[in-house]
């Protein structure tokens, strides 16, 4: 069967003007540019939802007693529950982190992209690792004791690493 080379001509040369016109609105309204002050709020702002994070986590450390261990009877499963505010400050660390190095290098478009290996690349690798890390290690301690060690250590020593190897990368 003969191949009809008109028609495929005018099928590539439509694909071309669909991607001349894509690449034309991705240059005028996809890039959202801070100003410095812009920048600067974000930062604060990130800042001050990770303070007020922290002292959510210090409330519900009181209210589930987490930190005495005379009340025995009142231990359970019930008191995981700060591992979503715990996680979620991580996330707002990481956050300020980011705005403050993008307050720092002028914008948002000046960080390196996901694919260069970039502060989100290591961000999420150094977490990831600490994290199995810090769970392996916590579960050959014990099982109960473990999981709510080993996922604070992990996401501590995984937030430390990552954010190290990461503002590193992007002031190289």
């Amino acid at each position: 069967m003969a191949t009809n080379y008109k028609r495929k001509y005018l099928e590539l040369m439509a694909k071309k003007e669909v991607d001349e016109k894509i690449e034309i609105h991705r240059k005028h309204y996809i890039p959202i540019t801070f100003s410095w002050v812009g920048r600067f709020f974000a930062f604060v702002g990130s800042a001050v939802l990770a303070f007020a994070n922290f002292l959510l986590i210090m409330a519900c450390w009181d209210f589930l007693q987490l930190g005495s261990l005379s009340k025995i009877d009142y231990k359970g499963l019930h008191q995981l529950l700060i591992v979503y505010p715990i996680i979620g400050e991580y996330l707002l660390i990481g956050l300020a982190a980011i705005c403050f190095v993008a307050m720092v290098k002028g914008g948002f478009n000046k960080l390196k992209s996901f694919d260069e290996e970039g502060l989100m690349v290591d961000l999420v690798a150094g977490l990831g690792a600490g994290l199995v890390l810090g769970l392996v290690l916590g579960l050959a301690v014990g099982l109960a004791v473990g999981l709510a060690v080993g996922l604070a250590f992990g996401l501590a020593v995984g937030l430390a690493f990552g954010l190290v190897l990461g503002l590193a990368d992007e002031f190289r």
